[in-house]
């Protein structure tokens, strides 16, 4: 199942591994973000794009950046 995280994200399982997407604040609690991960979301934020941040097992593993137009 998935389970919302009022104000941080969602998580779930999938083929045994733990997912998490959510906001870059709330990743960054569960797992570390190199400095080229925070200078990229800093820069899709600088553009007016929300960042979410995808975690597989507890790991980076991509960005989803959306922007209302």
């Amino acid at each position: 199942g998935v389970l919302a995280m009022g104000g941080k994200g969602v998580k779930g399982r999938f083929r045994r591994r733990g997912l998490f997407l959510g906001s870059p604040k709330a990743a960054s609690a569960i797992a570390a973000l190199t400095p080229e991960a925070e200078a990229r979301i800093a820069s899709l934020q600088a553009e007016g794009k929300t960042v979410s941040v995808l975690l597989v097992s507890e790991k980076p593993a991509g960005l989803i950046a959306v922007r209302d137009e």
